[in-house]
């Protein structure tokens, strides 16, 4: 259930780049370009919630569900500022972001389309994300691949309305893609919310609990944690800077 979760998720902005090919090769190129900063915050995430993981597994088997939801609050924070950091980035420097990545003006023209709806979308995504490894900490993982699905079908049902202009929605285009990717996001994070709020029964996570923060716990997520989330960030550096030289061989 992790494995094809994970598959899943990586597969929205997949399916974005599938149905936006059909409207010709800038576009394509466009969605790739602004598609590699939320490769990079993937694996930033994707860090913490390994982070998270490897401690509140530990914190399970001794049944201490005060710590648990401790670690969690931690992880949440870190992402939902590594979110908002993204957020920002793009609202304040987009155009030169973009040009990390192609110096194509068209291409950069079409990224910006993009880029300006999806990028509200990234505290959305760290959310949902942390929330699901807080559920693989105390063996419900299958959550997480339910909630996937359900998420790349929302997604691929919203790119074929408003991208294309179905009932009777107007054709957005690259916009509709991103359109369709941030509503998912959110009907992605009000499911999950909804699910630990009311239907687990293992963590009764609180948000007075998500706020505090045990400073001892704190130190142990960086300690074990970090080697961890280095790995994964440098491996998104890695993609991210590969993407960049293939950004100046021209338009895909």
């Amino acid at each position: 259930p992790i494995a094809l979760q994970n598959i899943i998720t990586m597969s929205v902005g997949f399916a974005d780049n599938i149905m936006v090919g059909s409207l010709g090769e800038l576009s394509l190129s466009g969605v790739y370009v602004a598609n590699q900063l939320q490769n990079l915050l993937h694996s930033l995430v994707l860090g913490l919630s390994t982070a998270l993981a490897i401690l509140g597994v530990q914190y399970w088997g001794k049944r201490d569900i005060h710590s648990i939801n401790n670690l969690i609050g931690i992880a949440l924070k870190f992402s939902i500022a590594a979110g908002l950091m993204f957020l920002l980035a793009t609202l304040l420097f987009p155009t030169q972001i973009l040009r990390m990545f192609s110096d194509e003006p068209q291409v950069i023209e079409e990224a910006l389309k993009y880029l300006k709806v999806i990028r509200f979308s990234y505290v959305f995504f760290c959310i949902t994300q942390i929330l699901i490894a807080s559920m693989r900490c105390v063996e419900t993982v299958k959550v997480g691949m339910y909630l996937s699905i359900i998420t790349f079908f929302v997604n691929v049902f919203l790119n074929w309305v408003f991208i294309f202009g179905n009932l009777g929605a107007p054709a957005l285009g690259v916009r509709g893609a991103a359109v369709a990717t941030l509503m998912a996001r959110i009907i992605e994070v009000v499911l999950m919310i909804l699910y630990i709020r009311f239907v687990d029964n293992k963590l009764n996570i609180r948000f007075r609990e998500l706020i505090k923060t045990n400073y001892i716990l704190l130190k142990d997520f960086f300690k074990y944690g970090f080697p961890v989330m280095f790995g994964d960030i440098f491996w998104g550096i890695n993609l991210a800077v590969q993407s960049a030289i293939i950004g100046r061989l021209g338009s895909i």
